[in-house]
């Protein structure tokens, strides 16, 4: 009981910016882009995964990868139990339903 007392003082954003935290970290989005992954062998031999961008079709490093969803995600406003298993159920949603693209195709989709 002793580990809830350090929340007490958390205002309302903060416990929703924890929640939404902690949902993007564990979403299935390595499972969309492992589908688009590309092994390409470099001159030395080796070989190097690259994911294809399913906006302008570049192979990037999966690290510069980002997981975009074909339903909007939207936000969660609220604490209440509902809403949050609405987000949740949005955020957690079928690997066929996320895209991988790159930064600059990602970031094109959502402020253009």
């Amino acid at each position: 009981m002793e580990d809830l007392k350090k929340y007490e003082d958390w205002s309302k954003a903060k416990i929703i910016n924890a929640i939404r935290r902690e949902f993007m970290t564990c979403r299935q989005k390595w499972i969309a882009i492992q589908r688009h992954v590309r092994r390409i062998e470099q001159p030395d031999g080796r070989k190097k995964s690259l994911v294809e961008c399913q906006g302008c079709l570049h192979l990037v490093r999966r690290e510069d990868a980002e997981c975009h969803h074909l339903d909007a995600v939207g936000s969660l406003t609220s604490t209440t139990a509902a809403d949050i298993q609405a987000y949740r159920e949005r955020m957690f949603c079928r690997a066929s339903r996320l895209v991988p693209l790159c930064t600059s195709c990602h970031q094109q989709h959502h402020y253009n």
